[in-house]
């Protein structure tokens, strides 16, 4: 019997894979920043009136690059590894948040060695936190809508199939908030502490806004699966709730 030379057994089918390149470059590996993100980020303001200046959108750069696929695996602020130190990294983290850039969820999980170690219920710590970019990439498609169509009218009235285009300096785009986090709002999700926040900087929609607090929630903050949203994107999601029938009275959400 002939071995057939062009043939290799698949001694490997059955164990883990490990793909090396050889070469430092393509061995760290790569990534993709949306190019929505990197063209029109300097468009967007937040309800505060804050903006992204480059050194703020470069992080956010590192950050999003942790989003490797539904499975991605979690990191932490303080070990993530780009070029800004702890204390920069928690105040841009804390403007992103305030401009509504974000939104966040904490998933908890039971501190069993506690409860056995004091004869008490076992606990609940924070596991991981979500932070949910829908917002940010939502008022960045509202920016692309803008875009393609000032282009595209230019591309006809000039007659070429291939232009270039770029949106005045001076073009600003309110960060907007999706149908999915008005909803959110409209059904109590949002954090009591974050709506009381919303109620001292406008009192005068207090009386609606008391009701996503008042509402009956039995069981701790962490129980019900409240989201961090920031204060003035809370008052957003009310005012474009009143938006929806202006004939209506104001929302008991």
């Amino acid at each position: 019997m002939q071995t057939d030379i062009h043939s290799v057994p698949n001694a490997d089918a059955d164990h883990p894979i490990s793909v090396r390149y050889t070469d430092a470059a393509l061995d760290m590996g790569s990534v993709s920043v949306p190019r929505i993100f990197l063209w029109f980020y300097p468009y967007l303001r937040g309800w505060n009136g804050d903006q992204l200046d480059p050194r703020e959108a470069f992080f956010l750069q590192y950050v999003l690059n942790e989003q490797t696929g539904p499975e991605s695996p979690t990191f932490r602020l303080k070990t993530l590894p780009c070029p800004f130190t702890f204390d920069t990294r928690k105040r841009y983290t804390t403007k992103c948040r305030n401009m509504g850039l974000f939104y966040t969820k904490a998933h908890y999980k039971s501190d069993v060695s506690r409860g056995v170690r004091r004869g008490q219920p076992p606990i609940r710590r924070v596991e991981y936190v979500e932070w949910f970019f829908d917002p940010l990439f939502y008022s960045l498609s509202l920016i692309y809508q803008k875009w393609r169509t000032e282009r595209d009218a230019r591309k006809q009235q000039f007659g070429k199939q291939r232009i270039f285009y770029r949106l005045p300096d001076d073009y600003i785009q309110p960060v907007e908030i999706p149908p999915g986090l008005i909803d959110l709002v409209a059904r109590s999700r949002a954090a009591p502490d974050d709506v009381r926040r919303a109620i001292k900087a406008r009192p005068g929609v207090a009386d609606q806004l008391m009701a996503l607090v008042n509402r009956p929630a039995p069981g701790r903050l962490q129980d019900k699966g409240f989201y961090r949203v920031s204060p003035l994107i809370i008052l957003r999601a009310h005012q474009l709730l009143e938006q929806r029938n202006p004939n209506s009275p104001p929302p008991k959400f």
